[in-house]
């Protein structure tokens, strides 16, 4: 009896020892695998954030070539305007300079907010005077005053500008305060005679400038400088944004 309690004993020792071997194998290739799965997981924690990343990166990149697109459209549709107004523009310049071709103390200047006609004081008025001489009449009517009506029935938004410009030479023998007076006051006389003549005036006004924007320097400033006495008109640019203007939307 004793005997068979000896061999049961030692049977299920050797069984304890038997099993053990596999469960240890076992939890081994489970630690194994459980590694591996962990390593998988942050492998894919790792896709899951590059794709976001990736996917971001294709959003913003597709406002940026949208945003670029809409900025190429701008700038063809600046350029079709830049044309344009060149084009407009130059077809000006050609109209008023056989307006004015071979006519004495007549001519055209371009500057950037346009083309001016400008006529010498010499022609239009006599020494400190705002009386416009029949020669000066004559002079307008065979140039500028069919001009300016036929831009003004084009467009009756057209604004016309007529500017006084004197020298610094001060004044002594006339009833004006100053240069700037008298030449606001020859301005307004040329604006008026147009105005007689079918030019609409409420499409008109006038600006004295004085000695302030001289064609010639002058050596003084109160030096006697002909030239710079004068009227100037500018058909004002409204129909279509000036050539500067719209090379500005160009800079950076």
């Amino acid at each position: 009896m004793r005997r068979n309690l000896l061999l049961i004993v030692a049977g299920v020792a050797v069984l304890s020892l038997l099993g053990c071997a596999p469960r240890t194998d076992a939890q081994k290739r489970n630690a194994v695998l459980e590694g591996k799965l962990w390593t998988t997981v942050q492998e894919r924690d790792e896709l899951r954030r590059t794709c976001s990343e990736l996917q971001a990166k294709c959003e913003e990149q597709a406002t940026e070539l949208t945003e670029a697109k809409r900025k190429e459209g701008e700038m063809s549709t600046l350029l079709d305007q830049l044309q344009q107004a060149q084009k407009e523009r130059q077809d000006q310049l050609e109209e008023l300079q056989k307006l004015v071709r071979n006519i004495s103390g007549m001519s055209i200047q371009s500057r950037p907010e346009g083309d001016f006609i400008v006529i010498e004081n010499e022609i239009l008025f006599a020494s400190g005077s705002t009386d416009l001489s029949d020669g000066a009449r004559k002079t307008l009517d065979d140039t500028v005053v069919a001009y300016l009506r036929k831009n003004v029935r084009r467009n009756d938004q057209q604004l016309i500008r007529v500017d006084g410009h004197s020298d610094g030479e001060p004044i002594k023998h006339s009833q004006w305060k100053d240069n700037y007076h008298l030449s606001a006051m020859r301005a307004h006389a040329v604006m008026q005679y147009l105005a007689s003549q079918g030019v609409p005036a409420q499409n008109m006004y006038i600006v004295g400038f004085g000695p302030n924007r001289p064609l010639v320097e002058p050596v003084e400033p109160e030096a006697p400088m002909p030239k710079n006495r004068r009227v100037e008109i500018l058909l004002v640019p409204q129909a279509q944004r000036s050539i500067e203007q719209i090379l500005e939307q160009f800079r950076p």
